[in-house]
């Protein structure tokens, strides 16, 4: 209990630092794992287990119609294929014919054409807000882009060229 007690006194503070309004402690037992699965009257500050939080939780919308916040993991230069780029839509959705950008905006980064999508290593014809996407891009208005110039960074965002 005293370990405990210490633990989260270091740790409130911590969480509601990075953003979390009120954090919520679940107690486990590292030896027995009580409170893992079946609710543990003796554990503190817990009044469910850990699998039946995990099961109450809701699990997060997709945010398929704001606008487009797409981070870069990866980027490729595909013989045959051109330019792809990697990641996450973490809201909006990204078709093919859309015009991106990247952020922050630069001369050497200009404004880009969806030529096709793939998840999984399967075509689609739209991604969505939670969908990993690989992304095959070319210049917009036809221009060209040379991938060792572009200076693309894990982390990035890409957003519609309307809207920041």
């Amino acid at each position: 209990p005293d370990n405990l007690k210490l633990v989260r006194d270091q740790i409130f503070p911590l969480a509601k630092k990075s953003g979390f309004r009120r954090p919520f402690v679940v107690s486990v037992d590292a030896e027995t794992g009580e409170n893992l699965r079946d609710r543990c009257s003796k554990m503190m500050w817990s009044s469910k287990s850990l699998l039946n939080l995990i099961d109450s939780m809701e699990p997060p919308t997709r945010d398929e119609n704001s606008p487009l916040r797409f981070v870069l993991q990866e980027s490729y230069l595909i013989s045959g294929i051109g330019i792809v780029v990697s990641g996450t839509i973490l809201r909006g959705s990204i078709s093919p014919g859309d015009v991106l950008q990247f952020n922050p905006a630069s001369d050497f980064l200009p404004s880009v054409e969806v030529k096709s999508l793939e998840m999984r290593l399967q075509p689609v014809e739209r991604a969505i807000a939670g969908d990993f996407v690989s992304v095959n891009i070319r210049g917009s208005s036809g221009a060209r882009i040379r991938w060792r110039c572009m200076g693309i960074k894990r982390g990035q965002l890409m957003s519609q060229e309307t809207l920041p």
